[in-house]
């Protein structure tokens, strides 16, 4: 995946964010949100989304990603996880996960530096999984 497309994945949420945060109360609201606004985005790129999709045999777990793109084929091509904090789980579900492409959306208020440094070395974080950082401060 090109920066050019996470760019502008990143600038179409955090304008979407700044004209509708006042209207949002609580993490799940937000988390919720962000879910919908990432599902309908897929149509800017000409692919079909799918929220909670069921992942199968994550470790052991049947899990779910927040939102994956498909094109015309069902070939997966975008899986992507949204959270309010760094969570172990959400890299499990995409270094698991067969897509084209991972991306982890961060919402959290801070970063511990040297706990997100750890667990990209630990999950084995490179470039397979983008990292988009929204920040809430607008």
């Amino acid at each position: 995946m090109d920066s050019e497309t996470i760019n502008k994945i990143k600038i179409e949420l955090d304008n979407s964010i700044k004209n509708d945060i006042k209207q949002i109360y609580t993490k799940t609201d937000f988390h919720n949100y962000l879910q919908k606004k990432i599902a309908t985005m897929s149509k800017i790129f000409g692919l079909k989304s799918i929220m909670e999709y069921k992942l199968i045999n994550c470790n052991g777990y049947n899990r779910r990603i927040d939102v994956v793109w498909i094109n015309s084929n069902k070939k997966l091509l975008f899986a992507i996880e949204i959270d309010s904090c760094l969570r172990i789980k959400s890299l499990e579900k995409l270094n698991h996960i067969d897509a084209e492409n991972k991306i982890w959306i961060l919402y959290c208020n801070k970063i511990d530096k040297i706990k997100f440094s750890n667990l990209m070395s630990e999950y084995n974080v490179n470039k397979e999984i983008h990292i988009i950082y929204l920040d809430l401060k607008h």
